[in-house]
């Protein structure tokens, strides 16, 4: 593993901010995020969850963006694309 160089520390404080202040204040029932992102972001918001522990968040996200993706791609279980 690669030494914490501060820059890199400021980085992963910073993922971990975002991702603590978003499951704790977004309200998945006023808005539907996953719809307004393209599968490149929803896969990579969606991993970015999964590694913080908030899986729920992440497969909700996927679902959201499954639903409404205009893109000719077919998603299978996982967020795939």
């Amino acid at each position: 593993m690669p030494q914490l160089t501060p820059d890199l520390e400021s980085k992963l404080q910073a993922a971990a901010d975002f991702v603590d202040k978003w499951c704790e204040t977004v309200d998945p029932g006023r808005r539907k995020f996953g719809a307004d992102l393209d599968c490149t972001e929803a896969k990579t918001i969606s991993h970015l969850f999964e590694v913080f522990g908030f899986t729920n968040s992440a497969h909700q996200l996927l679902e959201e963006h499954e639903e409404h993706c205009p893109g000719p791609e077919t998603h299978s279980e996982g967020g795939q694309s």
